[in-house]
């Protein structure tokens, strides 16, 4: 669900720009440029990758005026290129869903930070964890970092794009949990199911796309 034109108030707008233009120069200043500068089959793996996550968004579920859902896809791109490359993925497609008129140029910071940075951190964190504590198998990779995280990522964003459209005053909470909140079973399983999809065939038929995953670490020996 993205915000539209208008909707934000001026508190709300200056806070999420003011939170948002740091971040995505952090993530431009931190990012592994060296991988794809001079690799331009990184760079069109990483170009297809927007393309496919822009697709998912575009495939939205109605369920009331100015409610609708789409995918995320947050937890394939970080899974893909990691966090720095996934906030620029997730700023090209919210920039580009905002152009086609999906949403306000006013409301992309508060678009962005809800549908980019709260998933990626969520994934980024999860994986970090699950690196450090769980045992470093496919298993382990798919079915928590790619199937249950993706589910997580999608109940984090909703819920933080919930307490912006309530807090400034775009929805009230009333419809908002009887209309919107009810589904978010519905929205957390198919998303799950999309990210450990393609992030098991990704792992399986082209494991040098997937910047996460090394046969070293989580296939030899096990």
């Amino acid at each position: 669900m993205n915000i539209p034109f208008g909707s934000l108030n001026e508190t709300f707008f200056w806070l999420t720009w003011l939170l948002a233009v740091p971040l995505l120069l952090w993530a431009l200043w931190r990012a592994p440029w060296h991988k794809v500068l001079n690799d331009w089959v990184a760079q069109a793996v990483f170009a297809g990758a927007v393309l496919l996550v822009l697709g998912l968004w575009s495939v939205k579920a109605s369920i009331g005026p100015g409610l609708s859902f789409h995918f995320l896809g947050a937890t394939l791109l970080t899974l893909m290129f990691g966090w720095q490359f996934a906030f620029i993925a997730l700023a090209f497609v919210q920039a580009l869903v905002t152009y086609t008129g999906g949403a306000g140029w006013d409301a992309f910071a508060a678009n962005w930070l809800t549908h980019a940075v709260v998933p990626v951190l969520v994934t980024w964190w999860s994986l970090l964890a699950a690196y450090r504590w769980l045992p470093r198998n496919f298993f382990v990779y798919v079915f928590l970092n790619a199937f249950l995280v993706g589910a997580l990522a999608m109940l984090a964003s909703i819920l933080a794009l919930s307490a912006v459209l309530v807090w400034g005053d775009v929805i009230s909470w009333s419809k908002l949990s009887y209309q919107f909140l009810p589904l978010l079973p519905m929205m957390m399983g198919p998303e799950a199911f999309v990210n450990g999809f393609l992030m098991t065939i990704l792992v399986i038929n082209k494991v040098e796309w997937v910047s996460t995953f090394t046969d070293e670490q989580y296939l030899h020996g096990k």
